[in-house]
């Protein structure tokens, strides 16, 4: 059983610890943060763009809350790679905004929308990186707010694209085949894609896409065709039975995305 002196050493051990300075205490704490030596992961800009022609919707709003514990990477190639704990003590302007942060801690807790504006994407609407700008306020937010055990981040920005996840898979499926029989296929396929739908209000919008895959027969001069999921799968069905798929079909449908 703690006595009343160990009671009231640990009070005053507890109060020094949030007196510190958020580094000082990020870097002295024992109890830090599980995550604060893993690794600040990269946006697959490359991915992405493999697959953005399959974009299903795609939600936006300037004065969005996230997780801050949900924020697990960034664009920004210099922030790659590092921890969270290396870029709190080494980033290029984090001293400027550590000292902000000791000046105006509410910047951090409000509801308003922060200016310079934090954003944020993502791609499953689970994982969230920094986008165009907030990368030092970030860690400082989720450092801060392990600290307060707050959650949500108020004021940002957020994009968040939705994809056709199976139209893009046998897309690449189908294009994998027509590479392997480049001499004999004479099939042409490409993404199309187009708007066909907006919901928006004061602040936010969510646009409505229709992706599917464009087929032209190249020998015949054929008309192209768009088809859905459903009909590129019965097409590649027909395609198979004319040759050995090797595997394609059972590749892309198990390829992981981030």
């Amino acid at each position: 059983m703690m006595s009343e002196q160990n009671l009231r050493d640990d009070v005053l051990h507890h109060q020094d610890k949030e007196s510190l300075p958020l580094l000082s205490r990020a870097n002295q704490d024992a109890d830090a943060p599980h995550w604060a030596n893993e690794t600040i992961q990269p946006w697959d800009e490359h991915g992405f763009r493999s697959m953005n022609n399959f974009i299903r919707r795609y939600y936006w709003c300037g004065n969005a809350s996230v997780n801050v514990f949900r924020i697990v990477g960034t664009k920004h190639p210099d922030y790659q790679g590092k921890t969270w704990l290396e870029l709190l003590n080494r980033g290029k302007r984090m001293h400027i905004n550590l000292r902000l942060h000791k000046e105006n801690p509410g910047y951090y807790l409000d509801q308003e929308h922060k200016t310079p504006t934090m954003s944020f994407v993502t791609l499953n609407g689970m994982d969230l990186y920094v986008d165009a700008d907030g990368n030092h306020r970030t860690v400082i937010a989720k450092f801060d707010y392990h600290y307060r055990s707050r959650t949500m981040l108020h004021g940002v920005e957020v994009a968040h694209y939705e994809i056709d996840m199976d139209l893009y898979r046998i897309y690449m499926a189908m294009q994998e085949w027509i590479e392997q029989r480049r001499y004999i296929d004479p099939w042409r396929i490409a993404p199309h894609n187009k708007v066909i739908a907006r919901e928006d209000d004061a602040g936010w919008k969510v646009d409505i896409y229709q992706p599917a895959i464009e087929v032209r027969g190249i020998k015949n001069g054929g008309k192209p065709q768009l088809l859905d999921y459903e009909a590129a799968v019965k097409l590649f069905e027909r395609w198979r039975r004319f040759g050995s798929l090797t595997g394609t079909l059972y590749k892309w449908f198990r390829r992981p995305y981030f």
